[in-house]
């Protein structure tokens, strides 16, 4: 029998998280065994496989469910608290029929066209005729400062960033829109954020006649402005957005 337990244990999953909640035990000075009991060390009679765990088993770059191996391909990195886990790199966007004119509403009732996709890049001089389109996800930012959000369209073009995107969403709260129907386009609005949070990104853009265009950009702490968001971007592949 080993010193802690651990080999007794049933599964690899349990193994593994014994290993982890002796290790954080032994960083914290105590060790909270299975039946609740907190010690000061190591106790022999006891299974350690739940203990004071302030980490996510999820964000390890192997890690066990039952004696099933699953692999973490940690994008933007590993992290003790890194919230974008389970998300998919990119924004979802969604093409809908028709105009939405200024009415943020109408997407939840329109009929969608085209393909969907999950871009990175936000720069794009091909949206169709009588065509909206809808981004939905999330923006991790990649260090604590104020960040610029910019969005140039044509025709009307509305950007959403924070809790505002997600729900509550309406043209005045945008942080940067370019409302009517015009040639191209830039407005920009700025906001605080802090390194390694996810916040909502809403994009709705819509070409009435002519060519539309749409490009949505970012600034940051040493990071000038660019249309590329890779590695910043991420979105809920089960429910296509949050």
């Amino acid at each position: 029998m080993s010193a802690n337990g651990i080999s007794l244990l049933s599964t690899k999953e349990l193994k593994q998280l014994g290993k982890l909640d002796i290790a954080q035990g032994k960083r914290q000075g105590r060790v909270v065994a299975i039946d609740g009991t907190i010690t000061g060390s190591i106790d022999s009679t006891k299974e350690y496989y739940r203990s004071y765990n302030v980490y996510d088993i999820t964000d390890l770059p192997t890690r066990y469910e039952g004696n099933d191996i699953f692999d973490n391909p940690n994008t933007g990195g590993l992290s003790a608290t890194r919230p974008w886990r389970g998300y998919a790199p990119g924004i979802f966007l969604q093409p809908y029929s028709g105009y939405f004119a200024d009415d943020p509403a109408w997407f939840a009732t329109a009929s969608t066209t085209g393909s969907t996709s999950t871009p990175s890049t936000f720069s794009s001089a091909a949206i169709p005729t009588t065509t909206s389109w809808q981004y939905l996800g999330y923006f991790r930012a990649p260090a604590d400062g104020t960040y610029t959000f910019y969005i140039a369209s044509d025709d009307a073009g509305y950007l959403w960033i924070g809790d505002n995107a997600v729900s509550g969403f309406t043209t005045g709260n945008a942080i940067a829109s370019a409302p009517g129907e015009h040639a191209l386009t830039e407005d920009s609005g700025t906001i605080a954020m802090e390194a390694g949070q996810l916040y909502g990104f809403r994009a709705q853009v819509g070409n009435n006649g002519g060519p539309g265009e749409v490009v949505v950009s970012f600034a940051g702490p040493s990071i000038t402005k660019t249309s590329t968001f890779s590695n910043y971007v991420f979105h809920n592949g089960s429910t296509n957005g949050f």
